[in-house]
């Protein structure tokens, strides 16, 4: 609550007060005016969203061209053309479900070596995606990890695992952890 001046009596009052309690004048709260600041982040709020709006329905018209393309595209092609495009494109997503399987098998292991470490917390290991790892025709997978971590003496020592993993169901499980070097 402020004081103000009656514009009256020039008493001063409460900026609350509805009248003077002196000379009994109505006293009228002071406009606030719109500062131009506050124009101007509105009209800028506004023009955002117009042209996000806008861009959206620029990608659903540009995205309906390119389908159409494509299908004239493949409706040009042969059919030996076309079954060698659908052989690439298998290719493409075998090799992706391949690596995926790898760069998984290469994080569980990861996993399996911090939790037999004397000091996991110390662990650093290496970018796991960068871990040698192969499929074997057992359905196993066989990684090595590179990892820095303390021992039982706390000492900082640099050590490979070669870890061999399994998919069981939706889990991964470990087969065999070895350490390579000390």
């Amino acid at each position: 609550m402020a004081l103000i001046k009656c514009p009256e009596c020039s008493k001063e009052i409460s900026n609350k007060a509805p009248a003077c309690p002196s000379c009994g004048e109505p006293i009228k709260s002071p406009k606030q005016k719109t500062s131009f600041t506050t124009w101007l982040v509105l009209c800028l709020i506004i023009v955002g969203v117009l042209s996000s709006v806008n861009s959206g329905r620029n990608s659903k018209q540009v995205a309906a061209p390119n389908a159409t393309a494509e299908q004239q595209q493949a409706a040009r092609l042969t059919p030996e053309q076309r079954a060698a495009e659908t052989k690439e494109k298998a290719d493409k997503k075998a090799a992706l479900e391949r690596q995926q399987k790898l760069n998984n098998a290469r994080y569980a292991c990861k996993e399996f070596v911090k939790r037999n470490l004397n000091d996991p917390g110390s662990a650093d290991f290496e970018n796991h995606r960068t871990f040698w790892a192969r499929e074997a025709k057992d359905g196993s997978f066989d990684v090595q990890v590179h990892v820095r971590a303390r021992n039982s003496f706390n000492a900082l020592i640099a050590s490979v695992f070669e870890c061999k993993t399994r998919v069981i169901g939706d889990n991964w499980v470990a087969v065999k952890i070895k350490q390579l070097t000390p």
